[in-house]
């Protein structure tokens, strides 16, 4: 089992609802996946980042010992979030896309017979460091592999990352991203 973080960057005072873009295309800053380890309650990134505008976050889904994965943002200047929530349904772009269920997702997480979640809120937060710059996070959600079992093929989910904050004057803000996610179930 490996866990990832999505981790979106904001300036709190942009109103254009965007999560800052990567300066870097090959050292991404402000919008990438890593992956990420638990070590007691510190949760610290890899340092392995993959670029979430340019490449697919390519994941696995096992009968057992799934990927999980935590949605991360950090608003500058540094605030708490008020909740962050994700929306995951097929990517019907892909015409290869075996996926017959809208989400890897589950609730209660990782049943494999519990109700498919395509839309999740979160404001319970864990802090994840990135190289001395605090994420707030959700998560970990585990990948549940499809019940029907048929095929051993990859899944491809289109997701909608969203996260609000308010500052001190009250005022509260929107920021949205949405990354392709693709589900290995032939593992």
């Amino acid at each position: 089992m490996a866990e990832y973080a999505l981790f979106l960057r904001a300036r709190f005072s942009s109103k254009t609802g965007n999560f800052e873009e990567n300066v870097f295309q090959r050292a991404p800053e402000n919008r990438f996946w890593d992956r990420v380890v638990v070590n007691g309650n510190t949760i610290t990134a890899q340092n392995e980042k993959v670029n979430a505008d340019t490449r697919t976050m390519e994941l696995s889904c096992r009968t057992q010992n799934t990927d999980r994965i935590y949605f991360a943002v950090r608003f500058t200047p540094t605030m708490q979030p008020n909740k962050i929530r994700f929306m995951c349904g097929v990517h019907q772009g892909v015409r290869i896309n075996k996926s017959r269920t809208a989400s890897p997702f589950r609730t209660p997480d990782n049943d494999p017979n519990g109700e498919v979640q395509c839309d999740l809120e979160s404001s319970a937060f864990k802090q994840i460091d990135v190289n001395g710059d605090i994420f707030f996070a959700v998560g970990p959600y585990s990948l549940v592999r499809e019940s029907n079992g048929e095929h051993r093929e990859c899944c491809f989910y289109k997701l909608t990352v969203v996260a609000s904050a308010t500052n001190n004057s009250g005022v509260t803000r929107e920021f949205a991203y949405d990354p392709d996610m693709d589900v290995e179930t032939g593992l």
